[in-house]
């Protein structure tokens, strides 16, 4: 029986570095995605759920799940393959976001 080979793909802990922002790919959050999440998780939140209980609300509009955003975020990080190997460096890493994740209308599309 051989050794397998492995070609590590991430970076080793002492080649990230503080403060440095490193960009993924994007994604469209979208109706769908919300319906599945609550379907799975069973949090059918109103105020992801029901856009006239939203549109009271400070958001003015449904948000999507803070764990469906979460979930998204670590799977495009995934196909970045950065972590690869090095998750335990991350143990005690920080995650940032600008507002709420608004998940995209028909109407609001391009």
């Amino acid at each position: 029986m051989g050794v397998l080979h492995y070609d590590f793909k991430g970076m080793l802990y002492d080649e990230w570095e503080l403060d440095r922002v490193y960009t993924t790919g994007a994604r469209t959050i979208c109706e769908a995605d919300v319906a599945r999440y609550c379907s799975l998780s069973g949090d059918y939140s109103p105020l992801y759920t029901n856009a006239l209980y939203a549109e009271n609300t400070v958001y003015g509009r449904p948000i999507a799940p803070g764990g469906l955003t979460f979930i998204i975020a670590n799977g495009l990080d995934c196909q970045t393959l950065w972590w690869m190997g090095a998750i335990s460096a991350f143990w005690t890493s920080r995650c940032a976001s600008s507002g709420p994740s608004m998940w995209a209308t028909p109407s609001a599309s391009p």
